[in-house]
């Protein structure tokens, strides 16, 4: 890393040790949620497309996304306690 460009080798670490640990929780969530989140966050869809592409109801997919999320952070919050 170039310190004199502004990057920072140790914020950068930890970036990077946040991301996995975050794949990793997306990983480890169950059905449909993990679908559900991965489509909205890693591909980028939007609720409507996640909708078209799963064929389920805007209403399910709005559903899936709040509870996988709150799944999610109960991961992260107890990997951060441990």
């Amino acid at each position: 890393y170039d310190v004199s460009a502004g990057l920072d080798p140790l914020g950068a670490a930890i970036a990077a040790e946040r991301g996995l640990a975050v794949r990793n929780a997306v990983t480890a969530l169950k059905e449909p949620y993990r679908e559900i989140v991965a489509l909205r966050f890693f591909a980028e869809l939007s609720l409507n497309e996640i909708a078209d592409v799963t064929g389920r109801p805007l209403g399910t997919v709005k559903t899936h996304l709040h509870r996988g999320l709150a799944r999610l952070r109960d991961a992260l919050a107890r990997e951060t306690v441990a």
